[in-house]
């Protein structure tokens, strides 16, 4: 697919087959995803050097479910909000096995990276389920920005995670969450391994 068109709004896109891609689906406010990205059992791997923040595979979503997929990054960023699967979730947004396989390479002043999400709307409400997120951030100079969180970047939206795991590394972020920024996040069944 390419970051060309305008919107997604109120579409299903199925994958039959594994893909690679540098492109960012959705990749502004104007361009959002707005439906059921259902992955079918496969592997998109998402390889892209950021030169915009709110970098991920799917820049935006207003109202979404997203399942069945496997997603492979590697992403390099000088900028903010970028994670591997989305950067900016609004409305009702359910994420349901995906399991993540994660490099992101930052600096110094990247900020609220996210192994599954960055950033969710205040009005948000997020629901991530049976899903697994094996994360490894690095930066080109002695530390990380704020805000780097294994899962979920965010501090705000309603969250919930049910049956969810996440190995997080990132020896040079000592002030990251293995999960979430989000205080009032609800968890069951949720393990981690964090090494910073």
């Amino acid at each position: 697919y390419t970051n060309d068109y305008a919107s997604f709004g109120d579409v299903n896109i199925y994958i039959g087959a594994d893909i690679k891609t540098d492109k960012i689906l959705a990749n502004s406010t104007g361009r959002y995803f707005k439906g059921i990205f259902d992955g079918g059992g496969h592997t998109i791997t998402f390889t892209h050097t950021a030169e915009e923040s709110f970098a991920s595979l799917i820049g935006y979503v207003n109202g979404a479910t997203i399942r069945n997929m496997g997603v492979k990054g590697e992403i390099v960023t000088t900028y903010s909000n970028t994670a591997t699967l989305i950067s900016m979730a609004k409305g009702t947004v359910t994420i349901d096995k995906v399991i993540i396989e994660s490099s992101i390479q930052g600096t110094s002043s990247t900020s609220y990276i996210g192994g599954l999400v960055s950033s969710v709307d205040s009005n948000a409400v997020m629901n991530v389920s049976n899903t697994g997120v094996n994360l490894t951030l690095t930066s080109t100079s002695t530390s990380l920005g704020s805000g780097a969180c294994g899962i979920i970047a965010s501090s705000s939206g309603t969250i919930s995670f049910t049956n969810v795991y996440v190995n997080y590394q990132a020896p040079n972020s000592s002030n990251g969450n293995a999960i979430t920024r989000n205080n009032n996040a609800v968890y069951k069944n949720v393990y981690y391994y964090k090494n910073v």
